[in-house]
């Protein structure tokens, strides 16, 4: 398949229903690789983010690097749904060719998105951002406060 230029999700699906098991595989394959490598690229730019945001000053090119990467990793997201959209196609036509059963394509797929979740740190360092950290008093401390 030519991946010069991006095709829709509609148009893939009546690109693969015209090749080979072979090269519907190759293709399966492909479009795994490139969403793993997505996955890591996530990675690679939330890390960057996360040193950008512990640097004590921050320059306004910083400041721009931060919102770049943050716009590239929700990019990189969307073509991750793609991408994992294009691989559930290519097991369609497995299933309506008999290659693969619902069983064997749901497991697959399955298999996929922990594979994703659990390589994709991004999802992680967001909701450690998000928990505020409460220092632990002792029981006397509490009492002693004001009362409402």
């Amino acid at each position: 398949m030519d991946n010069s230029i991006p095709l829709t999700l509609e148009e893939f699906k009546v690109r693969i229903s015209k090749i080979s098991e072979a090269e519907l595989q190759d293709q399966k394959q492909e479009q795994r690789s490139l969403l793993l490598h997505l996955v890591e690229t996530n990675n690679e730019l939330d890390s960057e983010i996360h040193l950008l945001h512990r640097k004590e000053i921050k320059t306004n090119e910083d400041l721009n690097d931060i919102k770049f990467y943050k716009e590239t990793v929700l990019e990189n997201k969307g073509v991750i749904l793609d991408k994992v959209a294009r691989i559930s196609a290519i097991n369609d036509e497995l299933v309506a060719r008999g290659i693969l059963d619902e069983k064997m394509k749901s497991d697959e797929e399955e298999k996929l998105i922990s594979e994703v979740v659990q390589k994709d740190i991004t999802n992680v360092c967001d909701k450690k951002e998000e928990t505020i950290d409460v220092p632990e008093t002792n029981e006397q401390e509490s009492e002693e406060g004001v009362y409402l």
